[in-house]
């Protein structure tokens, strides 16, 4: 996946969550991410123009955790 899509994605999970730091968590270990979410990962959607994405994503105290991006064909 392209480095300005990626970038795009995030943008568009911020501003879902306005409020939030958004963190790209897809390189961090599981044991690491357990300790910093509060409840278990979810599915969202997102769409940047006719793309769509399917981005799993895991709350903490004021973060949000982007655990993967995947296309949806």
């Amino acid at each position: 996946m392209d480095e300005s899509i990626e970038r795009s994605v995030l943008k568009s999970v911020q501003r879902k969550f306005p409020v939030c730091n958004v963190i790209d968590a897809r390189t961090y270990d599981g044991g690491d991410i357990a300790e910093k979410c509060n409840g278990a990962p979810y599915q969202t959607e997102i769409k940047l123009g006719k793309l769509r994405f399917s981005v799993m994503l895991c709350t903490g105290s004021f973060n949000v955790y982007v655990l993967k991006i995947e296309d949806i064909e």
